[in-house]
């Protein structure tokens, strides 16, 4: 089994988010912080329309990584696109946040699995 390293994690005492440094959203715990991982799978990529190529977070360079107050910033490039993503927790809410802009017009591509059942306390790695 792949061990998961955290770069970097948001969350209000009721949600954790752990991020790692591609922004790929690892892992979710909510209603507790020491709940179950309630993210199997979540993926984010983006489709040139001009080649019809798919541009993955987790194949991108990661240009720079850093907080301001709670919010987590993540500068990445892959190809000629530049993405930021900014990644925080609603502190009265519970939300996660993920806004991600990029230099260019482009498609957005997410691929997601839930973890729904729970008595599935631990999750597989899905990142190959």
């Amino acid at each position: 089994m792949t061990k998961y390293f955290n770069n970097a994690i948001v969350g209000n005492g009721k949600m954790l988010a752990c991020i790692n440094e591609k922004a790929e959203l690892l892992r979710l715990y909510y209603p507790n912080i020491d709940y179950y991982q309630n993210v199997d799978t979540y993926s984010i990529g983006f489709v040139k329309d001009s080649s019809n190529e798919t541009l993955w977070l987790k194949d991108s360079e990661t240009v720079n990584q850093y907080y301001d107050g709670n919010v987590l910033f993540t500068k990445l490039k892959n190809s000629d696109v530049e993405i930021l993503v900014k990644d925080y927790v609603l502190i009265n809410s519970d939300v996660l946040v993920r806004k991600i802009k990029c230099n260019q017009p482009l498609k957005t591509v997410i691929i997601s699995k839930l973890n729904s059942n729970k008595d599935k306390l631990v999750s597989r790695n899905v990142y190959r």
